[in-house]
């Protein structure tokens, strides 16, 4: 045998290894989701799925890379639903699914050999700037006098807008936003011309204040988990960081709650289009995060026990 058939002789044999296990993980996940998950309402709509089943769907994205992680994610989603149907298929979440698995393992990839140490300044420097944003944003909005009921005493009448709603009609030639800060201008100046400008001015308001304040808060709180993490629950600390994981599972799992939110707001949830969307937003990016930060240390500790293998770091991408 040849040099190159040998080592293509290997590369077959790792890649029926990972995809043996990728398979493992995915039966697993299947049996999660189908068996232990819950609905909650949400605004009349069973909006929030609570399901841990992720531990196990995206530990081929970890192990085996992106590709991996988009494959096994995608038909998570896919056959989980033919399993246990809710409603209608709707195809554009398996793909969002597919696409969180592949963002996932390659975060990972580009964050797993980065200094921990770094990445736990850059988050608690970008929450403290956060809290400090969305605090000043809160006091000036309130010396101007800008909240939800802003444009109540501007009302005299209603409307009907260019989808054939009917809104209230706000006199703008009456508001001077002359003297506010400069944020509660933006917020008046960004939302009068709307067709319903409360309901833009109260998005606004929640993603300048209320979200920015929370994701910094949610960074001090990913922080000190952190810490914790390590100092009582991980023990081998030289071989396996929180944070880098954290980061990897958390971006994707916000970004993907983010699209599939406008997803069902326009497919199986249209009543959800009258309301705000940072109202159905943030419940939902709330729920993620706590779910995704519980995954996290569970994907951690089975990590550690993958690395304590000698066998299996010969194939496996923990190098």
């Amino acid at each position: 045998m040849t040099l190159f058939q040998r080592r293509s002789a290997v590369m077959t044999s790792d890649r029926l290894r990972r995809m043996v296990i990728s398979a493992m993980f995915l039966a697993l996940a299947l049996i999660i989701r189908t068996l232990f998950r819950t609905y909650i309402p949400l605004f009349g709509e069973s909006g929030l799925r609570i399901s841990v089943h992720g531990i196990f769907s995206v530990m081929p994205a970890i192990l085996f890379g992106p590709v991996y992680g988009a494959i096994v994610s995608g038909l998570t989603d896919f056959i989980g639903f033919h399993l246990s149907p809710t409603g209608a298929f709707i195809p554009q979440l398996t793909l969002t699914a597919a696409l969180g698995g592949f963002v996932r393992g390659a975060l990972w990839m580009f964050l797993r050999k980065g200094s921990t140490t770094v990445m736990r300044i850059v988050v608690l420097a970008l929450s403290i700037v956060f809290i400090a944003v969305g605090g000043g944003n809160m006091a000036a909005l309130s010396a101007d006098g800008v909240n939800r009921d802003f444009y109540e005493a501007y009302t005299d009448g209603t409307i009907e807008n260019a989808a054939g709603q009917t809104v209230p009609h706000v006199d703008r030639e009456r508001i001077d936003t002359t003297g506010m800060f400069w944020i509660s201008r933006m917020a008046v100046t960004r939302s009068i011309n709307a067709n319903n400008p409360a309901n833009v001015l109260d998005e606004f308001l929640t993603l300048m204040t209320v979200t920015t304040f929370g994701a910094g808060a949610f960074g001090l709180l990913l922080v000190l988990m952190d810490w914790m993490a390590n100092k009582f629950l991980i023990k081998d600390k030289a071989s396996m960081q929180t944070m880098p994981l954290l980061l990897a599972l958390m971006i994707p799992a916000v970004l993907i709650s983010t699209i599939n939110t406008e997803i069902l707001r326009h497919t199986a949830f249209p009543s959800w289009q009258l309301l705000p969307f940072s109202v159905v937003w943030l419940p939902r990016v709330m729920q993620t995060m706590a779910t995704t930060t519980l995954i996290t240390y569970f994907v951690a500790m089975l990590l550690g026990v993958c690395k304590n293998q000698p066998h299996l770091r010969e194939w496996i991408k923990l190098k």
